[in-house]
């Protein structure tokens, strides 16, 4: 009786190895894909290459190769609208760096360096506006009301 059990149990583990090596191969194996988004990030077409990696992640969510490098392409293009935005801010140009500001938040909801950013742009728009209203005042000699 003990040996066909041992007989089972020597089956099974050998199943369970040749689906590991299996599971291993399809891993490793290249995927056009995979190749193109990572290529379309790489020549700079972000949202291009992060679409065909959050495709490869939805339909192969237990490879975390994917999933790592949609993480890494998203933080990349998100430093790079982060420091675009800044540099509209700096040109100024609030409605481009508030756009590049926004891509962003789509892609991190949750970041702080966008919710300061937009914080920053709604206080130059303020400090803009207390500028020309005082500006105003001043034109019409009413110096209480600018200084």
């Amino acid at each position: 009786m003990g040996a066909p059990s041992t007989i089972i149990s020597i089956a099974s583990r050998g199943a369970l190895f040749a689906a590991s090596l299996g599971l291993a191969a399809c891993m490793t194996m290249p995927n056009p894909v995979h190749e193109e988004g990572l290529a379309l990030v790489a020549q700079g077409q972000y949202e291009q290459g992060i679409a065909k990696l959050e495709q490869l992640v939805r339909e192969n969510p237990e490879n975390p190769r994917y999933r790592v490098d949609l993480v890494n392409a998203r933080s990349t293009y998100v430093s790079r609208l982060l420091a675009d935005a800044v540099r509209e801010r700096a040109a100024g140009r609030p409605d481009a760096a508030r756009k590049l500001y926004e891509r962003a938040g789509a892609l991190y909801p949750s970041s702080e360096q966008v919710r300061q950013g937009l914080d920053d742009l709604k206080r130059d728009q303020r400090h803009a506006e207390a500028i020309k209203l005082a500006r105003a005042a001043f034109d019409k000699g009413d110096i209480v009301t600018a200084g």
